[in-house]
């Protein structure tokens, strides 16, 4: 994240140099398709509930009061992940204007908004298979998740928050360190799948 004359951006270069931008999309007819999800900022907000509406009117987008709903609208996405905590993401054309507007906020109300763009990534899972391949990897029964909603889990070894955003999509995000490991499994496990082994 940069200062400029005009408020605050995010580095898309920094952004760009993610390590699943070289894992091809994965197309397993009948069992999933696996792809990178596309670059986008990313932030973490604290907050204290009673600021939340006056953060929502601030942002353009109402954040969701119970851990794991998630919101998305305009380009815009809040994930509830903690009691006073929210992970949100936009283009990142809108990024510069929602930081300035927090930026601002700040001045008179108690908040805590970082940018974690460059530290996490994310893969979708799309396809009949998707929720059964998780689940060879990850002890949380993600079929059981109801649509538009998250929740913090394991993936083998690594921690991942997991988002259902259909009935047979599912969208990964892990800290970097751990996205060519998560990538890789779920390559295999879907291979696995569809040689029926």
């Amino acid at each position: 994240m940069t200062r400029k004359a005009s408020g605050w951006r995010c580095d898309m270069n920094i952004a760009e140099n993610n390590p699943l931008s070289s894992l091809p999309t994965l197309l397993l007819s009948g069992v999933f398709e696996l792809m990178p999800v596309a670059t986008e900022a990313r932030f973490n907000l604290r907050a204290r509930h009673s600021s939340v509406a006056e953060i929502s009117r601030t942002i353009g987008i109402n954040l969701p009061a119970r851990m794991g709903d998630v919101v998305a609208t305009q380009g815009k996405r809040a994930i509830c992940v903690g009691p006073d905590e929210w992970l949100l993401s936009c283009e990142f054309e809108n990024s510069s204007d929602l930081m300035t507007a927090v930026g601002e906020l700040s001045r008179s109300t108690a908040l805590s908004l970082v940018e974690i763009t460059d530290r996490d990534c994310g893969l979708r899972v799309v396809g009949p298979k998707a929720a059964y391949a998780l689940k060879a990897a990850c002890p949380y029964d993600v079929e059981a998740m109801p649509q538009n909603t998250a929740t913090r889990t394991l993936f083998d070894q690594a921690d991942v928050l997991v988002v259902r955003e259909g009935e047979n999509s599912y969208r990964l995000q892990m800290l970097r360190s751990w996205s060519t490991h998560v990538g890789t499994l779920m390559a295999i496990i879907g291979r696995e799948i569809a040689a029926d082994l």
